[in-house]
């Protein structure tokens, strides 16, 4: 009897001990898994962090590849432009000479009936008008 009562205290204290054992264990692993889902989430944020700056890499790729191409057209020789918005004449094919014509009666005082142009205003067109009003000089 007193070989069983030890075998018993011996058996609940074996038993204890691997109860202890197995306590501990299943914290570790629920730390473990803490730490898994944590740096799971961490790689995931680093990737979607990796994926924008490729976006922005390639956004600057493509600003600096149009800005090329702009620079390139500015340098290149001039073609010949029309805005239709700031045109002043009545015909669009005629413009540019209308334009310079028009021009030229500002920048050279040219005498007609005995006064020069400057004095008077230039010959008015069927133009909608000029985006910025022309002020006559009196003088």
């Amino acid at each position: 009897m007193i070989l069983k009562k030890k075998a018993d205290g011996a058996d609940e204290a074996e038993l204890k001990h691997i109860y202890d054992q197995l306590l501990y264990k299943d914290t570790r692993i629920m730390e473990l898994n803490q730490m898994i889902m944590e740096r799971e989430r961490r790689i995931i944020d680093l990737q979607e962090a990796f994926s924008e700056q490729g976006q922005v890499a390639r956004s600057k790729q493509l600003a600096v590849l149009l800005l090329g191409k702009r620079l390139q057209e500015l340098d290149a020789p001039p073609r010949e432009r029309k805005d239709v918005g700031t045109t002043t004449d009545d015909s669009g094919a005629a413009g540019g000479a209308r334009a310079a014509a028009g021009a030229s009666r500002w920048a050279t005082p040219t005498k007609r009936d005995g006064c020069s142009s400057r004095a008077r205003s230039p010959q008015r067109n069927a133009s909608p008008g000029r985006a910025i009003p022309q002020l006559l000089r009196a003088g």
